[in-house]
């Protein structure tokens, strides 16, 4: 992966040396928004709202036809139910889309679609402990699930859509969906007893609204 991620960036070096204008062919951009994010094949589970924020460069072929690579930390997870307990799992990632762009300028629409590698940082989670009658906590708290048990890196596929919705000073807004391809865990299983050990073989699965703008 760490040879994928450095002859990306180097193609990207390459095209920068060989292109005498950015405005004629490169675009730099700013993503901003929310994720709606949840795990496929977690039982009992719900999706979690976090944040990403992401920067891109993008190159222009022609007019309809470009590519782009992206690094976007990204809050993603899930909401979790074992019997009265609830548990809020927010996995952070380094994430690195790597997309291909079809522009269609009489719409100010651009369909993106590609893959995404995305590299594990931390999984923090809080839970809380309801009565059986579910008005009352009887316990709560918040730690880190244990890291180890994570796969280092997750792998995606992706397709969006953004709407360039203010032409003239360059801003927009995208929606944008990615499903994984790997599991997130290596040999985790349910326990009620401790929020650290989750059922294996599930899979990120985000839905994300994001406001953008062109640095050029």
């Amino acid at each position: 992966m760490k040879k994928f991620t450095l002859m990306a960036l180097f193609a990207v070096g390459a095209l920068l040396l060989h292109t005498p204008t950015w405005g004629q062919k490169f675009e730099v951009i700013i993503n901003d928004g929310l994720n709606f994010s949840s795990l496929v094949g977690l039982d009992d589970s719900s999706s979690n709202v976090g944040v990403f924020s992401e920067i891109g460069v993008g190159y222009k072929f022609n007019d309809k036809l470009g590519v782009e690579v992206d690094v976007a930390w990204s809050e993603q997870g899930a909401m979790h139910s074992i019997g009265n307990n609830f548990y809020t799992y927010s996995y952070n990632y380094l994430n690195f889309p790597l997309l291909g762009t079809f522009n269609l300028p009489k719409h100010n629409l651009t369909i993106i679609a590609g893959v995404q590698a995305g590299c594990f940082l931390t999984a923090p989670y809080t839970y809380e402990c309801l009565s059986e009658s579910g008005d009352v906590i009887l316990d709560s708290g918040k730690g880190y699930l244990d890291s180890s048990k994570f796969r280092p890196w997750d792998f995606g596929a992706t397709v969006g859509l953004r709407w360039f919705a203010v032409p003239e000073l360059d801003m927009g807004f995208e929606v944008r969906y990615t499903r994984g391809l790997t599991p997130t865990h290596t040999g985790m299983a349910t326990s009620t007893s401790d929020p650290s050990v989750m059922i294996p073989n599930n899979r990120n699965s985000v839905f994300r609204v994001g406001f953008y703008f062109l640095l050029w």
